[in-house]
């Protein structure tokens, strides 16, 4: 009886785990916009497993392993270029206004990140208004961005 709870509680841990990974994973790949190098890299790895599959059986596993381990490194790498990508023309006023609003709404999320919040930026319709939600120090935000070109906004709006 023991062996089970022994099997089932590394079975759960494993599942656990894998699972934070695969949705850190997702979530990054979300954020950055890296689904086609994503889905490119997972044919990849297919590739390469099939045609290495008849010669050595143990491909797989070093396989997915090689291949999380290349994913964590890319979105590190682009989260640190991430948080530079566009501070230089912060202080431009026509870089503002070149954006759209799903953009807009990306920047201000970027100059929070860099004064240490934590963010995300919601789905772009059906957010009832939030746009971007904010931590910090245990402190939920909730912003709301505007982006108008050639007038301010009223209250109204």
């Amino acid at each position: 009886m023991t062996k089970y709870f022994e099997r089932e509680i590394k079975n759960f841990t494993r599942r656990f785990l894998y699972s934070l990974i695969i949705s850190h994973l997702i979530r990054n790949i979300e954020k950055y916009s890296q689904w086609k190098h994503f889905f490119l890299s997972i044919l990849i790895v297919a590739g390469i497993n099939i045609i290495a599959f008849p010669i050595a059986i143990g491909t797989l596993p070093i396989s997915v392993i090689g291949f999380v381990i290349y994913w964590v490194h890319r979105i590190n790498n682009l989260k640190k270029i991430g948080n530079t990508r566009n501070s230089k023309y912060w202080y431009d006023s026509q870089f503002w206004y070149s954006l759209n609003g799903w953009q807009f709404e990306q920047e201000v999320a970027d100059v929070f990140e860099k004064n240490g919040y934590n963010t995300e930026v919601t789905k772009g319709s059906g957010d009832g208004g939030v746009d971007i939600i904010m931590n910090k120090n245990n402190v939920k935000y909730i912003v709301q961005c505007k982006l108008y070109r050639g007038h301010k906004a009223t209250p109204q709006e």
